[in-house]
Order: structure tokens, then C-alpha cells, then sequence
């Protein structure tokens, strides 16, 4: 799951050129796990504030489910 943290004022949201796009603020990431809720109301999930979303992080996260699909 990725969580997009955006400006209150969207004019500051995006940012573009021939050569750039800015996304402004950040994003966080968790991965779900365990059984599916059957809840239909909303409910709150928790995601740490470390799990930015960063190169680095996606590059983990393809690498940790790479292992885990190959059995690794």
C-alpha cells in the first residue's frame, strides 16, 4: 500500500517542464499482510513514518518480493 501525502493547496501539488515532474511531499508504503477483514465500515491501518518512500525502498521491495516469489 502506498500512502501519497499531498500540500493542502493543490496549486502546489504538481510541478512540470520538458524536463522534470515534481510530485510534491512524499509517500509512504507498508505491505499488507494477514487475512482480509470483512469489515465494511473504514479502518485504520498504521503506517510508520521510516517507511518513506524512497529509490532505495522501492528497490528492497522489488528485491524482497523477487526472493519471495522465487523462494529465495
Amino acid at each position: 500500500l502506498i500512502l501519497l501525502c499531498l500540500p493542502r493547496d493543490e496549486t502546489l501539488w504538481l510541478a512540470s517542464s520538458e524536463v522534470e515532474l515534481v510530485l510534491r511531499r512524499c509517500c509512504y508504503w507498508t505491505i499488507l499482510d494477514g487475512a482480509e477483514t470483512k469489515r465494511k465500515e473504514s479502518q485504520r491501518i498504521r503506517i510508520p513514518r521510516a517507511n518513506l518512500l524512497t529509490v532505495e525502498a522501492v528497490a528492497g521491495i522489488l528485491k524482497q518480493e523477487r526472493d519471495r516469489r522465487l523462494g529465495s
